[in-house]
């Protein structure tokens, strides 16, 4: 039997079951998602997809390393401004190294197209990846953590969520 998966059951099926890293999803950042007057404010025609694949065994386990030490960091009172630019920087690569793909980014400013390149190691090349805004990648971020089950939804995402028409 031939089984078709939405991208929304890939995205849940990737927190649950076992998977190769080779497996692979569009994601569009729910900023570019936002509505006035039930109207798009950005139309969706014009919507940036990334294409994301699945984290290995060993980046899960680094991925929750990293969420844990944010939490600690984000309680202490004493923590050098360098080492926030630091766990930062480790976020804004983790998440580089997942994207294998990404079409209908534009430059605003000259109308071409945002080409994707890949990295000679993995992901998207860090020439390119370095113009991502980074709420976008806190956005991705926040998002794969959440599919691969490190951290859960809370109320408030998926009220966020209702209000954009989700």
């Amino acid at each position: 039997m031939d089984v078709k998966y939405t991208d929304d059951v890939k995205k849940r099926m990737m927190s649950l079951m076992p998977c190769a890293s080779t497996s692979t999803y569009e994601w569009t950042p729910d900023a570019f998602k936002d509505k006035i007057n039930n109207e798009y404010v950005v139309p969706e025609d014009k919507w940036p997809v990334i294409s994301i694949r699945a984290l290995t065994t060993k980046e899960h386990a680094a991925l929750r390393r990293l969420v844990l030490t944010s939490g600690k960091i984000a309680s202490s009172s004493t923590v050098a401004p360098e080492r926030l630019a630091e766990l930062s920087e480790e976020m804004h690569e983790s998440m580089r190294k997942l994207v294998v793909g990404w079409h209908n980014f534009t430059e605003y400013v000259t109308g071409e197209e945002y080409k994707y390149e890949q990295d000679p190691t993995g992901g998207a090349s860090k020439d390119k990846w370095e113009h991502i805004p980074d709420p976008i990648k806190g956005e991705m971020f926040q998002h794969v953590c959440r599919v691969c089950g490190i951290m859960k939804m809370e109320s408030e995402d998926r009220l966020k969520e209702l209000k954009r028409g989700l």
